[in-house]
């Protein structure tokens, strides 16, 4: 089953500095492939494409410079990822204009990333260590090597896009962000 997502692409050249990133073997993790690296802006889910077109179309923003790094951080139990700066505003204007479409915008709101990393398939059901004074198990941020990267690009456009377990993604359109960024 499809599941559909609003999300944005790094420029050449931020993709570049994301492929150049060391990507050491990492007990229980498997590297994200390089074709997938995205920030999703908002998750539909199961939704009516052609509700979801008709929502984002609603969107008018201006183009973002988004940055992201400096460092592969954990998020959550089962992702590494690299922080975003710069996509807030944006992802604020997808959530309110599609808010009656798909899944519901996430409850936290708007987390920049780019996921890198996942916990490999095998190890999905089971809970990481977590950092606590009484235990002697190391954190799952201790266990993660200081891995660098930093960039920076500007954003013209944001795309839904279909997404299928195992194969690559679909865009199903692209919206344009109109102005200066």
């Amino acid at each position: 089953m499809a599941r559909l997502f609003a999300g944005l692409w790094p420029s050449a050249e931020a993709q570049a500095v994301l492929e150049a990133m060391e990507r050491p073997e990492i007990e229980g993790w498997r590297w994200v492939s390089k074709s997938r690296l995205h920030v999703t802006l908002r998750f539909f889910g199961d939704a009516d494409i052609d509700e979801v077109i008709e929502a984002l179309s609603a969107v008018r923003h201006e183009p973002v410079t988004v940055s992201f790094g400096t460092c592969v951080t954990p998020l959550g139990n089962h992702v590494l990822m690299v922080p975003v700066q710069g996509a807030d505003e944006l992802a604020l204007a997808i959530a309110e204009a599609s808010a009656h479409v798909g899944e519901p915008p996430h409850k936290k709101g708007f987390t920049g990333h780019i996921t890198v990393g996942r916990l490999r398939d095998e190890l999905s059901g089971r809970a990481l260590p977590q950092a606590s004074s009484s235990s002697s198990q190391p954190s799952l941020s201790t266990s993660i090597p200081e891995i660098p990267v930093q960039g920076s690009f500007v954003v013209n456009e944001f795309a839904l896009v279909s997404s299928v377990i195992g194969e690559p993604f679909e865009i199903v359109k692209r919206f344009p962000l109109k102005g200066e960024p």
